[in-house]
This record gives structure tokens, sequence and C-alpha cells, in this order.
């Protein structure tokens, strides 16, 4: 079983306490800090003012890459199905040849 703990992470210079699976805290301590660095971005680029704001486009941003992976990946799925659709073609055509013609009598 998942035992649940609390960390707190930094996030643009305010400490959130968050429940996590002993499991996930390395990876929780990572999304914070790369979180804290984008809205940080944005923050000194002017591109938004107030904590919300800034976390409302962070959040957009990560949205919209998610949203593209997403779709490569799901792109990559499809060309490596019908690779593997055509090699399965290929290796029955190559096994056919192989065998010996049956005659029946």
């Amino acid at each position: 079983m998942n035992d649940q703990t609390t960390v707190t992470v930094k996030i643009l210079d305010r400490d959130y306490e968050v429940s996590c699976g002993e499991s996930e805290v390395e990876d929780l301590v990572r999304a914070a800090r790369s979180l804290s660095e984008r809205m940080l971005e944005i923050r000194q680029a002017g591109k938004a003012v107030g904590l919300d704001r800034i976390a409302v486009m962070a959040a957009l941003n990560y949205a919209h890459e998610y949203l593209e992976m997403k779709d490569r990946l799901a792109r990559a799925v499809a060309d490596a199905d019908d690779m593997a659709g055509r090699m399965a073609e290929r290796v029955a055509a190559a096994l056919a040849e192989r065998e010996p013609s049956r005659v029946t009598r």
C-alpha cells in the first residue's frame, strides 16, 4: 500500500504543503520546481501581473505542451502500428514462399 506523506514545496517564493504517496515525492518536487521556474519566467517577462494570472498562464503553457505531446504520441503510435502491420505482412509472405507446396491427391 502506498503511504501518504506531506511535502512542503516552494513555488514562486511561497510554501505549499501537498500530500502525495511516498513513491511520488521526487516527482512532486521536480514538478513544483519546474512550475516555479515557469512562473518566474512569466513574471520576469512581464507577461502577467499577480500570482493568479501568472499561475493561469503557466497552467495554459503546460496544458498546451501536454496536448502537443499527446498528439505527437498518438501519431507515433499509429505510425508504429502501421509499420508493425506491414512487417507482419512481409513476414507472412516470406513464410508462405518458404512453405513447400502441398498437393492433395
